[in-house]
């Protein structure tokens, strides 16, 4: 018998989910004694190449359409024709709310006893994103952000035992690391606008994105911002309602943000949302951050942890010209302890379990 690294299927469909799993790969593609392979869409693996260098992508990974991930029956049958329990020592998935891959992965490498470990990214929607109406799909771990997703994630009535942990982010790890080795901003960094879908998805929130990004534009020239000003479209915005936007508002000085997540960063002078997952990143990354929530808004819709990352909360024009008179730039110290190490505790937990202590692999 000679020792062997682990195998281990990886999948993820949801930015968030791709955020997390990049610093990953890049940790154990190094040499952890862990061999990552990973599945998704044909997008996402192809934003997993673009990030990951030598990616390793399961050989029936282009039977995984969009097409399929959204069929459990059509991801069962392709599951019970290429995924061999033998063939992988843990599962690590991500944990998308409304799509089937993670789940019914999940689902099949359970019934293989194959060893499953899922993240949660987001402070929201924690039943949904292990269940579809008609079943549940459990992992044997969840991993989590912090206490505070912790906490919630255990309020849960899940229909059987789960281990919960808060191990810290990946991304937010990465992140802190990556302002850590560059430090400079660009010196025509950007005043951008991060969108998401809280008309069309979320109507009940009282929030219209494109009122918001609208008076955003107007206060920021009214206060002498002469900086570009970059809209940031979220993974499921309607791209062509933001494109004709950006056209109306050219004269502006108005773009639309094409740039990845890491030199974003970079390219951000400040930053301005409402409860998108990116305004936390924004913030790992040292970038003034802010969350523009109008009071006539559902307050059950900002779910973020807005003070732990230092995101200021604006509900009118007067606090958002203020806040731009004294925007400042920095990793909150707290946040930044809870996540530096979060990598090297999730690839110890896996280990752990995956191979106890003397096993050997053959």
């Amino acid at each position: 018998m000679t020792d062997r690294p682990l195998r281990v299927l990886m999948a993820a469909h949801d930015a968030g989910g791709v955020n997390i799993m990049v610093p990953l790969f890049d940790a154990w593609r190094a040499g952890r004694g862990i061999e990552p392979w990973f599945v998704g869409t044909p997008a996402v693996c192809r934003e997993m190449a673009w990030r990951v260098p030598n990616l390793r992508i399961v050989p029936w990974c282009a039977a995984v359409t969009e097409t399929a991930v959204a069929d459990a029956s059509t991801m069962a049958r392709l599951l019970e024709r290429h995924f061999d329990g033998g063939d992988w020592d843990a599962v690590v998935c991500a944990t998308s709310a409304n799509i089937l891959l993670e789940k019914i992965i999940l689902r099949h490498a359970r019934a293989c006893a194959v060893p499953t470990f899922a993240y949660c990214d987001m402070w929201w929607a924690y039943a949904e994103r292990f269940s579809d109406g008609g079943g549940w799909y459990m992992p044997d771990r969840l991993f989590v952000v912090d206490e505070r997703m912790k906490s919630e994630a255990s309020a849960v009535a899940w229909p059987g035992a789960i281990t919960i942990e808060a191990v810290g982010s990946p991304m937010y790890e990465a992140l802190i690391e990556r302002r850590a080795g560059s430090g400079a901003q660009s010196a025509n960094a950007a005043l951008r606008f991060i969108s998401e879908p809280a008309s069309t998805r979320f109507p009940a929130s009282g929030i219209d994105e494109f009122e918001i990004a609208e008076e955003l534009i107007r206060l920021a020239r009214a206060a002498g911002v002469s900086r570009r000003i970059t809209v940031r479209t979220h993974p499921v915005d309607h791209i062509e309602a933001w494109r004709r936007f950006v056209w109306r508002n050219r004269d502006q000085g108005v773009e639309f943000d094409v740039a990845p997540l890491e030199e974003c960063v970079e390219d951000t002078w400040a930053a301005v949302g409402i409860s998108s997952i990116l305004l936390t990143e924004l913030a790992m990354g040292g970038v003034p951050v802010a969350s523009f929530q109008p009071k006539a808004a559902d307050p059950g819709y900002f779910c973020l942890p807005f003070a732990e990352f230092g995101i200021a909360r604006l509900a009118d024009g007067a606090a958002f010209q203020a806040w731009l008179s004294s925007v400042d730039s920095g990793i909150p110290a707290a946040a930044s302890a809870k996540h530096r190490g979060a990598v090297e505790r999730i690839t110890r937990r896996l280990l752990d379990v995956a191979l106890p202590v003397g096993q050997v692999r053959a």
